[in-house]
């Protein structure tokens, strides 16, 4: 695996008016994180409901950092290059009902793939 940011969003079923955002930053480098999420929260300012985010390290040490919120925030086409170069959709990456041990096994089951 190498380090990445894999994105999602829909409609906010808490706020109407907004997308409901889901960012999980893979490092090794636990340096580089708070950089790749200030990038994040900048772009989509203002944050109208801000989710739990969990964060942790995995078997294989690779770090990891779940960013999940609701926005207003317009973007334009570039967007994704001003966060991280290493950018992927995944429509996987969703509110589950287990939290924490859902989004374990969601980020095992995607280390096993790639």
């Amino acid at each position: 695996m190498e380090n990445q940011v894999r994105f999602n969003m829909r409609r906010s079923e808490n706020n109407p008016t907004c997308l409901e955002w889901f960012f999980l930053v893979l490092n090794k480098d636990k340096r580089e994180i708070p950089r790749i999420k200030t990038g994040v929260y900048n772009l989509f300012r203002p944050i109208i409901e801000e989710y739990k985010s969990y964060e942790g390290v995995l078997e294989n040490k690779w770090r990891y950092d779940l960013i999940h919120f609701d926005s207003e925030a317009g973007i334009d086409s570039g967007w994704k290059s001003k966060i991280f170069q290493k950018m992927l959709k995944d429509n996987e990456l969703y509110s589950r009902v287990k939290d924490q041990d859902g989004l374990e096994k969601y980020i095992s089951e995607l280390d096993k793939k790639l």
